[in-house]
């Protein structure tokens, strides 16, 4: 009787990982963007850890960096200076 229920208990276990497994892969795929809206790169590479960014009236956007750099990225290219150190 208790090799009836093991085999029974097992099969539930792999179908409940299965529907785990299914959603959690649907949740990993990218969003969807509402028309109207596009995903886009802007500047280029600021290094490793950047913490914030906000963008200026004129175009520019500031990405602030862990070690406490401020990089600037001017019309899609990184300043070569950081704005500070």
């Amino acid at each position: 009787m208790s090799c009836i229920l093991a085999e029974k208990l097992r099969k539930v276990v792999w179908v409940w990982l299965a529907l785990w497994l299914s959603v959690s892969w649907s949740m990993l795929s990218a969003a969807t963007l509402p028309p109207g809206f596009v995903e886009a790169q802007f500047g280029a590479n600021v290094g490793s850890a950047p913490t914030a960014m906000t963008f200026a009236p004129d175009g520019r956007l500031f990405v602030c960096r862990q070690g406490g750099q401020l990089r600037v990225i001017k019309n899609g290219t990184l300043l070569a200076a950081p704005l500070s150190r």
